[in-house]
């Protein structure tokens, strides 16, 4: 998703742990690991199982390291990831056991049926409240990327939408991208909780039926 989709940017904050962070060869292997890296980094940035820290607003979420853009942006996953801000282009590092938080403010301008999406390489949780109830979407543990949608579509007035987003990579190639599909029409359910993810000029659209945004 970019900006026009976020109400004063989205606050991020970004942790790389070593490969033995919680135990012999155990990084990023879950949400939970997550949650100790990002508490050990509030707490203590210079603690040496991190590898990088980063916080700061984004105006997009649809980013990628380099082992996934080089190998799958051009293929039917369909997303070009901006590279995450714990890495520089060209600069070496291992791009592995890296997470991120997001939250902000989704801005939905138009009344009609929405559904949410993530791409994501390995895992994610998404939360999205709509002040009378909390809609969410998780795939925990080491998974091979793959897109995840909200089982049904949510009917939204114009407003402000709190959401937050979790993800992280263990090896291999990484990717997070939130999208949205918008169709002022109600439309049926869809039959599964997957739905087609693209990234076009650094938006996540969900894409479903007649009309994309």
């Amino acid at each position: 998703m970019g900006p026009q989709w976020f109400a004063g940017g989205v606050n991020s904050a970004w942790v790389q742990v070593t490969p033995t962070a919680f135990g012999p060869g155990h990084g990023l292997w879950s949400l939970n690991d997550l949650d100790q890296a990002l508490a050990i980094a509030a707490a203590n940035p210079s603690d040496p199982r991190l590898l990088g820290t980063y916080s700061g607003i984004v105006g997009n979420i649809n980013y990628a390291d380099d082992l996934y853009n080089d190998a799958y942006a051009n293929t039917n996953w369909g997303v070009y990831g901006i590279l995450p801000p714990l890495f520089a282009a060209g600069d070496g590092k291992d791009q592995d056991d890296w997470g991120v938080r997001f939250n902000g403010l989704i801005d939905i301008q138009a009344q009609g049926w929405y559904n949410f999406g993530v791409l994501s390489d390995d895992a994610f949780v998404f939360v999205l409240s709509t002040g009378t109830n909390n809609y969410q979407i998780s795939q925990d543990g080491l998974n091979p990327r793959d897109r995840y949608g909200l089982p049904e579509n949510l009917f939204l007035d114009p407003g402000q939408y709190a959401f937050t987003l979790d993800a992280f990579e263990h090896l291999g190639a990484g990717v997070v991208s939130l999208g949205v599909w918008h169709d002022a029409e109600p439309v049926p359910e869809p039959a599964g909780v997957a739905l087609l993810v693209m990234g076009l000029a650094g938006i996540g659209v969900v894409a479903w039926r007649n009309r994309y945004c």
